[in-house]
């Protein structure tokens, strides 16, 4: 069954000042010269992200197969062990291939090195919409992971536009991002950060 989703937009050049004010973990951004990819490391107290590579699969077919993580996001329907692999290559690895900064990006646990779930940059249909998503294990929710990566994703995209990465063909000009109706710790994970609600 088809479930509306919430909207949370925000112009982001508009509302960079008020939205920095929400940021307030420390957030290391160190981006590499490579000339296959695009390579960059985001650090924050406890995680650290770049962008998915095909040895992430087992982590991302666990997100994609587990029924309630899978409820609050997109579709709701579990993924097969193909479609998962598919979308890291399309929706991951082909774009860093290409030097865009669009894409998923796995996170983990900096103390074990840990897989805990990715966050994601995509170009929508109206060109200069960017949108956000992330998904998290079950084991590593409520234990304020999202917080920590919505403000280093605020961060980035502050590095991304400082080191002129908004480029003519995928330009960061609105974030766009999509909560489930029932899924309260979203709500307000992007009410803390300040990201408004849209419709």
């Amino acid at each position: 069954m088809f479930t509306k989703f919430v909207v949370f937009k925000f112009l982001f050049l508009v509302f960079i000042c008020s939205v920095e004010a929400h940021v307030t973990s420390k957030v290391l951004i160190n981006f590499s010269s490579d000339e296959s990819s695009f390579k960059v490391t985001i650090n924050t107290d406890r995680l650290y992200m770049r962008p998915v590579e095909m040895r992430d699969l087992e982590g991302y077919v666990e997100l994609y197969q587990d029924p309630e993580v899978v409820a609050m996001n997109a579709d709701g329907q579990i993924k097969s062990v193909e479609w998962v692999t598919d979308t890291i290559n399309k929706r991951g690895i082909e774009f860093f291939q290409k030097k865009s900064c669009l894409g998923k990006y796995s996170v983990f646990k900096k103390d074990d090195n840990s897989f805990i779930g990715f966050f994601s940059l995509f170009p929508l249909q109206k060109k200069g919409e960017i949108e956000v998503g992330c998904m998290l294990l079950k084991r590593f929710q409520q234990q304020r992971f999202g917080t920590e990566i919505g403000e280093a994703v605020l961060q980035y995209i502050f590095s991304l536009l400082a080191n002129n990465y908004s480029t003519e063909e995928y330009p960061i000009r609105t974030l766009v991002t999509t909560a489930h109706p029932d899924n309260i710790a979203s709500w307000k994970i992007l009410e803390g950060l300040g990201i408004p609600f849209a419709y």
